[in-house]
């Protein structure tokens, strides 16, 4: 078939523009909890606003439409408004008076902001040592269902550990898809843990994603460029590779981020129970005798560490013992893959290791209370959840955390005044073994 195009003077008319998505939705919303009448034209007839128009029809809204044009109608304040709007593009105009309205919204806010509080602060209250136990069976029996819901296909990350197990018999799906990442070397890889933890239907859900430790400049780049402030730590690749394979086919993901920060479940707090322990029936001399003696191997099995401590680990905890007042800043330091120190001698420009929060962990004393409050307000959003928030949205993908559920912030608060609670996540592994 051949086309000719010849030149004309001119060419006059009209565009009109389709009604914009998110506008539409906007309008529907805001206009129903303002209450009013209001018009609206040139609105989008596409599948997510008419959903969000039937939503809010079954919730009690009073919203019809002709054609582009919408009509939301007030059903119980009174007062009158008008509003009028094209949705093209971001152009249109409000015109109402809206004094009145105002003050309601601010009222009913206010009122529900209230009903809200008294209601949480309830729930936090009536935690204590007698019904500690059945707040987080209670959640595990009944609430994690919530977090199941999905109208796509969901599956879970799955490791060896007792959170991500216990996430997985409470959610009482056979089918549920299970992922996790197996590593060239053998001391990090948990595929084989993991499979003997898994029934016969459960193993076949499961799926192993190898990463391999030779990465390819594409890849580190990419997984670098998916955070929006720079980290460092390596297991951002493994766990991009991760994500980038479930986002394939998955659009919801389960994680078991939280729990160690909330019941005390990572390996250095049995150094602190060591260190409490030492200083209180006054061993720290014999204790640095001691250690000069000890084996590394040994050391890593006394902490119940997952890797494998080297030398290195030996000589920090030497100096730790030399110390005259241990701070939590000397604790992070002690804990972290890098010292300060270490990282002076990798970095190429000078770096002021004096920031407000560095200077704040020096004055702040080593004691059980400061490292769960570092933990839940420091490490678990400034880290675990920033990390695993931008790797999972890079790909697409929507995370969902059980363990940060309000329930668990109010079960933090009692463990706060009740520390012996506050342990390897006892509470859990219990749990889990009464459902097994």
């Amino acid at each position: 078939m051949n086309l000719t195009s010849n030149p004309v003077q001119e060419i006059s008319g009209d565009v009109i523009c389709p009604g914009d998505k998110s506008i539409s939705q906007r309008i529907l919303i805001i206009g129903s909890l303002l209450n009013c009448d209001i018009n609206v034209s040139g609105f989008l007839n596409a599948k997510d606003p008419l959903s969000t128009m039937a939503a809010l029809n079954q919730i009690g809204a009073l919203i019809n439409k002709d054609g582009d044009l919408v009509k939301i109608k007030k059903t119980k304040f009174k007062g009158e408004f008008l509003f009028i709007s094209r949705l093209y593009n971001d152009n249109y105009t409000l015109n109402f008076n809206s004094k009145l309205i105002n003050l309601i919204n601010i009222y009913l806010l206010n009122h529900k902001k209230k009903l809200h509080t008294k209601k949480f602060v309830k729930e936090t209250e009536v935690i204590n040592k007698y019904n500690f136990k059945y707040s987080v069976e209670n959640f595990f029996n009944n609430k994690i269902l919530d977090y199941k819901i999905s109208d796509v296909d969901m599956c879970l990350l799955i490791s060896s550990g007792i959170d991500s197990n216990l996430i997985l018999n409470s959610l009482y799906n056979k089918k549920l898809k299970l992922f996790n990442v197996a590593f060239s070397e053998n001391k990090y890889d948990e595929s084989t843990k993991i499979k003997r933890l898994l029934d016969s239907k459960q193993v076949k859900n499961l799926r192993i994603i190898q990463f391999n430790n030779q990465l390819k400049k594409e890849q580190i780049l990419k997984t670098i460029h998916s955070f929006d402030s720079p980290i460092c730590d390596s297991v951002i690749f493994p766990m991009y590779k991760l994500f980038q394979n479930i986002s394939k086919k998955y659009k919801v993901t389960i994680s078991g981020e939280g729990a160690d920060e909330i019941f005390g479940g990572y390996y250095f707090l049995n150094f602190f129970y060591f260190y409490r322990f030492i200083t209180k029936y006054k061993l720290l001399n014999f204790s640095k005798f001691l250690l000069k003696f000890t084996n590394v191997n040994l050391l890593n099995y006394f902490v119940l560490y997952q890797g494998k401590f080297d030398k290195n680990f030996k000589s920090r905890l030497s100096e730790v013992l030399e110390k005259q007042h241990f701070t939590l800043y000397d604790f992070n330091n002690f804990i972290s893959v890098f010292n300060d120190e270490e990282i002076e001698r990798l970095l190429l420009t000078n770096y002021n290791f004096n920031s407000k929060s560095e200077i704040k962990e020096k004055k702040t004393k080593f004691n059980l209370i400061n490292i769960i409050n570092d933990l839940t307000k420091n490490w678990l959003p400034n880290y675990n959840c920033y990390k695993l928030d931008q790797l999972s949205m890079d790909n697409s993908l929507e995370a969902r955390v059980p363990f940060l559920d309000n329930i668990f912030f109010s079960i933090l608060n009692f463990m706060k005044k009740n520390l012996n609670f506050y342990n390897s996540k006892l509470i859990l592994r219990n749990i889990f073994y009464s459902k097994s």
